[in-house]
């Protein structure tokens, strides 16, 4: 488990300083997590995003995120990872 952790911190690292710049857009954040994600509902995402983003914001880097998205959604590590890098790169945190 920590292994698997430790390559999708990686993962995350890697997708957030090559994303391009973006301002805090939530319409963009719905667009990129709401096709990708159709069991949860508007509100649910966006509440998350900001979650992780407050997270982040506290001082937490964003891979250990993953297990709060993992429990709050019960969703899976992967869409965990996609839900945060989203939330990172189009929410701005």
């Amino acid at each position: 488990m920590t292994r698997i952790l430790a390559t999708l911190a990686l993962m995350i690292g890697a997708a957030i300083t090559t994303a391009p710049a973006a301002g805090a857009d939530q319409d963009s954040y719905l667009q990129r997590i709401e096709p990708r994600m159709a069991f949860l509902t508007r509100t649910e995402i966006l509440t998350e995003g900001h979650k992780v983003c407050q997270f982040i914001r506290s001082g937490h880097s964003s891979s250990d995120a993953v297990p709060m998205v993992v429990e709050d959604l019960n969703m899976s590590v992967p869409s965990a990872v996609e839900l945060i890098i989203a939330a990172v790169v189009e929410l701005g945190c």
